[in-house]
């Protein structure tokens, strides 16, 4: 059975690809070791839910050892990861890895096959690989079996045996680069055109003189640049300018052709590798973000994924990007938006903590939705209420929705609802509902202390009355006295007068001149008032079973 040309890869000449395009055209080499650096930077990692709440990082595996330390004696982790991503880049085959294990089946070591000598030999049965064929350097074959081969390639839409490579697609440009800059240093090494030419009369001049102005124009680039005389017919001079050609202006557009199409092949903007002349600083940033998302990040799964057998099933094996740092602005927009939500009081703070990478508070404050803009509380479970202080009396909530002062509507109270007047009822009808709400059930203060009275004595005069009777009797029995009479006498100053509309008003005469005597109703009688008036409240405030005090 056959899957496809197994032989496309056949003539893609390694040693071409590397002389003529990865090590003599620049943006080929910058593009390479651009993605190959970040991809061997960045630490190998294996974890599970990765994408979930519940993301677990494995602490320790035998494949952290070669990936990110020491992959053979010859060379360390990175140096292997950087070398195994320019293979990918450069080579239509793709990358072989060779995975050696313990006895055990521990992995040990890793070696990256050449890929030019490595070949798939495609299974009669059907079963895809039937082993790997390696040409050594002495020219020997070896065949490797193909579970000790993790083939890594960017997968060809038909062929299964053969990868893309961004070289493939930009081959013509980076073809034309390289001529072009040839043809650029060869003509400058044989050319000594000058950057003037001045044009005389040569009628007059005789073989060895035209031999010396010829022998001006020696090739050679340390004559370019020079103003040249040379003799022409009758007529005088004149000066002709040659320092800029539409030649010149022809490679000038060629080579800026090369260069954008090697670039978007690779999928790299310009400002990515150091130049961001003509670009704003959120352009920069947002070509950067997008050569991490779609180039970087399918390349790094690429590499990664080909030793998903070396890992347990519920495990997965990725290249850790949490340190890069523009990877972090959908994070960052999410966070702010996120805080936006928390302050309009749609999002609480144990559902924003996650966000950025903190554990939840699980209280009854964190768990709250505080709505703004008085930032008052929604508690989002029933037992956090008590705890926000959302309970009145007798344990029961203060708003029908949890928020203090009533119900949904912003903390109204409910329609129909106690303390609501009667349509078209005024404040006063208002007052008096509420003082018969208030009234019933329990009675009127009128009731009780007229209950209390009788528990008190039985209604009878007691020692607060007696005390206030003996106070009465100690001023003279009742009688006016000078007190009485400085009563008596504001009144009688006091005048009633009719004002407009109807109503009466009293005016007060001036007070007295000087030398009025105010009335004193001196210590001993002082004394015994204080006495009644204590005796009085004794009375009332001590308590008794059964005994309302209001």
């Amino acid at each position: 059975m056959r899957f496809g040309l197994e032989d496309r890869a056949a003539g893609w000449d390694m040693n071409a690809v590397i002389t003529e395009g990865y090590e003599r055209v620049v943006w080929v080499f910058r593009c390479v070791e651009l993605i190959a650096g970040h991809a061997s930077r960045l630490p190998f990692r294996i974890g599970r839910d990765l994408d979930g709440d519940n993301k677990e990082i494995l602490e320790d595996h035998p494949l952290y050892r070669v990936m990110n330390k020491r992959a053979n004696p010859l060379e360390t982790g990175r140096q292997f990861r950087k070398r195994l991503s320019a293979q990918v880049l450069l080579s239509k085959r793709g990358a072989f890895v060779e995975v050696t294990k313990s006895r055990a089946g521990t992995i040990t070591r890793l070696d990256l096959l050449p890929p030019d000598r490595v070949l798939p030999v495609p299974d009669p049965h059907g079963d895809y690989i039937s082993h790997f064929e390696f040409v050594q350097r002495d020219g020997g074959l070896r065949k490797i079996p193909p579970e000790r081969i993790r083939w890594i390639r960017d997968p060809h839409p038909t062929d299964p045996f053969c990868g893309i490579t961004p070289l493939e697609a930009a081959g013509v440009s980076v073809e034309l680069d390289h001529l072009s800059r040839l043809y650029n240093v060869s003509f400058i090494k044989n050319d000594g055109r000058p950057g003037g030419i001045v044009a005389v009369d040569a009628d007059v001049l005789d073989d060895d003189e035209m031999e010396r102005i010829e022998g001006k124009f020696a090739p050679g680039a340390q004559h370019a640049g020079q103003i040249k005389v040379i003799g022409v017919g009758p007529g005088g001079m004149n000066y002709v300018d040659v320092a800029t050609r539409p030649r010149d202006m022809a490679y000038e557009h060629a080579s800026q052709n090369a260069k954008q199409e090697i670039l978007s092949a690779f999928g790299i903007g310009e400002s990515v590798l150091g130049n961001a002349a003509g670009r704003t600083f959120d352009n920069a940033e947002q070509e950067l973000y997008n050569f991490w998302t779609e180039v970087m990040l399918p390349h790094l799964d690429l590499i990664a994924s080909a030793f998903d057998q070396d890992v347990d099933e519920e495990w997965d094996p990725f290249i850790d990007t949490s340190s890069v740092e523009v990877l972090e602005l959908p994070r960052r927009r999410k966070r702010e938006e996120a805080r936006q939500e928390w302050q309009a009081g749609l999002r609480s703070i144990d559902e924003y903590r996650p966000l950025a990478d903190l554990e939840p508070l699980d209280n009854a404050y964190s768990r709250a939705l505080w709505i703004s803009p008085s930032k008052a509380p929604v508690p989002a479970r029933p037992e956090d209420a008590e705890a926000l202080g959302l309970h009145g009396p007798g344990g029961s909530p203060v708003g029908s929705q949890g928020q203090p002062g009533g119900g949904p509507e912003g903390g109204m109270p409910p329609e129909g609802g106690p303390g609501t007047p009667a349509p078209g009822g005024t404040a006063a009808d208002a007052v008096a509902e509420a003082r018969g709400e208030t009234n019933t059930g329990a009675g009127s203060a009128a009731e009780a202390v007229a209950q209390a009275r009788q528990e008190a004595g039985g209604g009878q005069p007691g020692e607060a009355a007696a005390a206030v009777q003996q106070a009465r009797q100690g001023t003279g029995g009742g009688q006016p006295g000078e007190a009485a009479a400085a009563v008596q006498q504001a009144h009688n100053q006091t005048e009633t007068k009719a004002a407009p509309g109807g109503i009466e008003v009293k005016a007060v005469d001036p007070p007295q001149p000087p030398g009025v005597v105010e009335y004193d109703p001196g210590e001993d009688e002082l004394r015994r008032a204080e006495i009644a008036i204590a005796g009085a409240l004794d009375a009332l405030l001590v308590p008794c079973p059964g005994r309302l005090i209001m």
